[in-house]
């Protein structure tokens, strides 16, 4: 009897290893099918973004980072299409999400979000209606209230500090001479006028020192105001 209770034990076993086996070779294989299928997707939608078929291109990329959330390569594609399309926050979110997944992709994907981020920028300054040629005209007709008026009403000051599309180098230069002059006026500006002032500086060439004296104790006086 006990030979007989030995051999069905032996039984079972063989036969509950038979079954892991089993499930673990179906995992397996799973795993492997849906890598190709993720492979495959991905290149489908390589293919049809180097030719123009972004529509086509982005339902790829969306369907392989819905089977397999850790697929960078297919978050850096829909990066692409996003900053394509003028999405640009989404742009930046899908670079940082691919680079998080895969850090040896920093390199290549840093200046586009460094892009995505100015092309977002650029566009609330459309949406505010306001460049720095606006900015020239205001400060040359001594019409600095407005000017604070504008930076107040939400305007990215930093990001029109450094957006110099709409100016001459010698429109550029006479505004970062009237800021110099306004910025060291004894009459001090407003905070927001004197935070703006003092980034026109930082990126000018020579005007460092003026720069950080200005923008000293600016930024606590604007978080106050």
């Amino acid at each position: 009897m006990a030979c007989a209770n030995n051999r069905k034990a032996a039984h079972g076993f063989v036969l509950v290893m038979i079954f892991f086996s089993i499930i673990s070779c179906a995992g397996s294989l799973r795993t492997e099918f849906f890598r190709g299928e993720t492979r495959h997707l991905y290149e489908q939608g390589s293919r049809a973004y180097r030719a123009g078929e972004y529509a086509f291109a982005g339902k790829c990329f969306q369907r392989v980072v819905k089977m397999d959330p850790g697929y960078s390569r297919a978050f850096a594609g829909l990066g692409n299409l996003a900053l394509l399309e003028g999405r640009f926050s989404e742009a930046v979110r899908c670079y940082r999400r691919a680079m998080t997944l895969e850090p040896g992709l920093r390199d290549a994907l840093t200046p586009l979000v460094l892009t995505a981020r100015e092309k977002a920028s650029r566009q609330v300054l459309v949406r505010h209606g306001v460049d720095l040629g606006k900015v020239l005209t205001l400060l040359s007709d001594g019409r600095e209230d407005r000017l604070e008026k504008l930076l107040s009403g939400g305007v990215p000051i930093e990001p029109l500090a450094r957006d110099t599309s709409s100016l001459t180098m010698e429109e550029l230069a006479r505004l970062r001479a009237l800021a110099a002059q306004r910025a060291a006026s004894p009459d001090r500006p407003s905070p927001l006028c004197r935070l703006f002032f003092g980034y026109l500086l930082f990126y000018a060439d020579g005007q460092d020192r003026l720069a950080a004296t200005v923008l000293e104790g600016v930024v606590e006086e604007v978080a106050e105001a």
